[in-house]
């Protein structure tokens, strides 16, 4: 800055072409062919810029002042919120446990349930499963007791058919056909 203002100096002596002894400094004064009313004009306008100037940054050196404030009362602000969050998220962990713990329960009921609902299934199938074995048993006696007499009604005893009309006793007494009618012989 120093090396600025002696340039200038020198460029202002060399114009000038009067330098006084130890006088120094840049001279301030008008310039020829100048007029006075319009320095005058300047120097309103640059009143008026500085008087704008002034006026928008006094409020904003005011709002500057309570910044700090606010940063403060903002911070308090940030920690009561820090702070409800950490008793919400604390709450939420809780009621998440109990429902878990409540939840256990009716998860094994379910279990066992589901358990049920399978051997029950399972049992069902073995069941179909011996209706068809014997189905195809039966339609095999039928087949094999058709084949022999066809159309004829037949009583089976012990293991041995005979037609309805013939006379069929079993050696432990116990059932005996006469004419069609099967019936029960008591010892």
């Amino acid at each position: 800055m120093a090396n600025t203002i002696r340039k200038l100096e020198q460029a202002a002596g060399e114009k000038g072409g009067q330098k006084a002894a130890g006088e120094g400094g840049i001279i301030i004064g008008k310039k020829k062919g100048e007029a006075a009313p319009q320095s005058q004009t300047d120097i309103t306008k640059l009143r008026s810029a500085i008087q704008t100037l002034c006026q928008s940054c006094n409020p904003l050196g005011r709002c500057l002042e309570y910044v700090h404030e606010d940063l403060e009362a903002m911070a308090k602000e940030l920690e009561q919120w820090k702070a409800l969050r950490r008793r919400k998220m604390a709450e939420l962990a809780e009621e998440e446990a109990k429902t878990e713990a409540s939840l256990f329960g009716l998860q094994q009921e379910l279990a066992m349930a589901e358990q049920d609902v399978a051997d029950k299934r399972a049992q069902i199938r073995f069941f179909k499963a011996s209706v068809v074995k014997n189905d195809g048993a039966v339609e095999k006696l039928l087949a094999s007791g058709q084949r022999r007499v066809r159309g004829e009604p037949r009583v089976c005893v012990g293991g041995v058919c005979k037609p309805v009309g013939s006379t069929v006793v079993n050696t432990g007494g116990r059932m005996a056909s006469q004419a069609g009618v099967v019936k029960h012989v008591e010892n």
